[in-house]
């Protein structure tokens, strides 16, 4: 959040979907209001938003809101590592802005990004290692859990939508 903030210092949004994304739903409906040409970090960091959105808009939908809080949690640490990379390599920032990249220059071949998109992981796993969610009840069967997290690989791990997967997601 602080990052996002230094570069948009008049958007307060983000900050309110992250207090009570609840609130924000019912006085805004479920999408951000981002302003085009942002930064790709930035867009990145808005993605998360959007994700946490979608889970609260869906939130009787169990494995929506799994899919929803994972995608958030994987676009803000890409962001995390974009912001190094944009800092690292501002030229390669200026060649994602007119479409292209070579290889050697994204973010996922930049070592500082990599370190930073590692360290975020093993910071995230350290802090559910000593959560109490693994003693949290789940009623969908082990089966259940395989079928929707093929469904969810195949829409290449982001946001699922009831229409589209309802038959998975139970309607």
């Amino acid at each position: 959040m602080p990052i996002f903030s230094s570069r948009n210092k008049v958007d307060k949004w983000a900050k309110e979907i992250l207090i009570n994304p609840e609130i924000w739903l019912k006085k805004n409906g479920k999408t951000t209001p981002v302003k085009e040409n942002v930064d790709p970090s930035t867009a990145s960091f808005v993605f998360a938003l959007d994700a946490l959105l979608w889970g609260q808009y869906y939130n009787k939908h169990t494995l929506i809101v799994t899919a929803s809080s994972v995608t958030a949690i994987m676009r803000y640490i890409h962001a995390r590592g974009v912001n190094v990379w944009m800092a690292d390599d501002p030229e390669a920032v200026n060649l994602w802005k007119t479409g292209g990249i070579p290889r050697n220059r994204t973010v996922g071949s930049n070592v500082g990004s990599l370190a930073v998109i590692r360290r975020e992981w093993g910071y995230l796993l350290d802090k559910l290692e000593t959560s109490n969610l693994y003693a949290q009840k789940n009623s969908n069967t082990d089966k259940d859990i395989e079928k929707i997290l093929e469904v969810w690989k195949s829409a290449e791990m982001n946001l699922l939508h009831p229409i589209k997967y309802g038959e998975w997601l139970g309607g």
